[in-house]
């Protein structure tokens, strides 16, 4: 970026509240100068009355591609793509092929990464070889190696198998992550099991698939003194699993995905393919749960769940379709829009969740909006309209279900460091550019 900016009459988060409009001088990607009235005729000058500055966003659960599905998103799409919805930090699962087991497949991603004018990549590295479930992988070494987490990104059958790596993770500095969803319960549904899936005529997923391997997991985690995070709350009978293991002291954090936020069952009336996403869809009611979970702080984040799919994996009949939904460049809009405009949550509670646990979770520093800090933070103007056009994606993958809704609220650019990305870095505020 230039070696000055000047961010002007933007409204800062303070931890409680937003300042009255205040500007920021940024040299050598720190916060050199807050406060009004500043001037810097060597900095380029960005106009931001009325935008939000926000400690940057991050993401405890996106799917990337590559390797060996680059076709879907590669790391450079996906990165990019992450930084144009506001997020300065992704940390990606393992289920990649193949999967990310060992060293050497940690330093691929991390050297890839490191290439990327994007958000800064974290790995959650594979919990056992192969993600069969069978055999842990070389923990210490991937712990090492800076895996941030270690997960299957898929539950694990054996509990045996559960245990130790739960056991084994209390002597490494690192959560496991623990993904809902008994898979021989699941078997081949593809909907939540209710009334709505019946009328259908869609094959159902118990939502005791979700709440006998959550409770396995903390019980698990709770017999060895383990740190575990939950990944995939969606009902909330789950909800209420997870505050009694906290009451009990258990060391856990759960994240709700965007989408069972967002959307309950009944909007899979019309058959579309990008609202197949695993956690199924859930009814209004555990939609409620989950979003007082979040205000009352039993469940800790908000996660995008990011699952690119191509155009040709998604158009086929319901069943057929793979599970996931892309949502990097449309989360915070949706979530100020649908729960923060409303009054469903508050500004806090949202940064909370997607700012300030996160990095609790993985051990990362605050982002701090002060002078002298390093720069890690989200521009946002909260008073701009747009209509979703999935086409105008800096993500190589289209599949939301959001798109042509209008959305209020849109994020501007990130500074990340040195790095200052989007499009009021590059002189026109209309510009979204994507990775061919």
């Amino acid at each position: 970026m230039s070696s000055s900016l000047l961010i002007k009459g933007a409204h800062v988060w303070q931890g409680n509240g937003f300042s009255p409009p205040t500007d920021l001088l940024i040299e050598g990607g720190r916060i050199v100068r807050m406060g009004p009235g500043l001037a810097d005729a060597k900095a380029r000058l960005i106009a931001a009355q009325g935008w939000l500055v926000l400690p940057g966003l991050v993401d405890l659960h996106a799917h990337l591609g590559e390797p060996g599905h680059e076709e879907r998103e590669s790391i450079a799409s996906g990165l990019v793509a992450a930084a144009a919805g506001g997020f300065t930090h992704v940390l990606v699962m393992p289920d990649t092929e193949p999967p990310i087991d060992d060293e050497a497949a940690l330093e691929f991603l991390r050297q890839r990464g490191s290439m990327v004018q994007g958000a800064a990549l974290h790995v959650c590295a594979a919990l056992t070889k192969g993600r069969m479930g069978e055999e842990l992988a070389e923990l210490a070494h991937l712990a090492a190696a800076g895996a941030k987490a270690l997960g299957d990104a898929r539950s694990i059958r054996d509990p045996a198998v559960m245990r130790r790596a739960l056991l084994y993770a209390t002597m490494l500095d690192v959560p496991i992550f623990s993904q809902t969803g008994d898979e021989a319960l699941a078997g081949d549904g593809v909907v939540h099991e209710g009334p709505v899936g019946h009328r259908l005529g869609l094959a159902g997923i118990p939502p005791s698939a979700e709440w006998t391997s959550l409770a396995r997991d903390l019980f698990l985690a709770e017999e060895v003194g383990a740190r575990l995070h939950v990944q995939g709350v969606s009902t909330a009978r789950s909800v209420e699993i997870v505050a009694a293991a906290k009451e009990r002291g258990v060391r856990v954090s759960a994240a709700v995905n965007l989408y069972n936020l967002l959307l309950d069952d009944t909007s899979l009336a019309d058959y579309d393919t990008a609202k197949k996403v695993m956690p199924p869809l859930r009814p209004a009611g555990d939609v409620e749960a989950l979003v007082r979970a979040l205000t009352d702080g039993v469940v800790d984040c908000i996660v995008t769940d990011h699952t690119p799919c191509t155009a040709e994996e998604k158009d086929v009949e319901f069943d057929l379709a793979p599970f996931g939904a892309a949502g990097f460049e449309v989360a915070l809009s949706a979530l100020y829009t649908r729960l923060v405009v409303p009054e469903k949550l508050s500004w806090r509670t949202l940064i909370e969740a997607l700012s300030v646990r996160p990095r609790a979770i993985i051990g990362l520093p605050q982002a701090e909006l002060r002078e002298g800090a390093v720069c890690d933070m989200t521009l946002f103007a909260p008073d701009e309209t747009y209509r979703v056009e999935p086409g105008a994606w800096c993500s190589r993958s289209r599949n939301t279900p959001l798109a042509g809704e209008t959305l209020r609220g849109r994020v501007q650019g990130t500074v990340i460091g040195d790095r200052a990305l989007g499009p009021c870095f590059e002189g026109d505020a209309g510009e979204r550019r994507r990775l061919p």
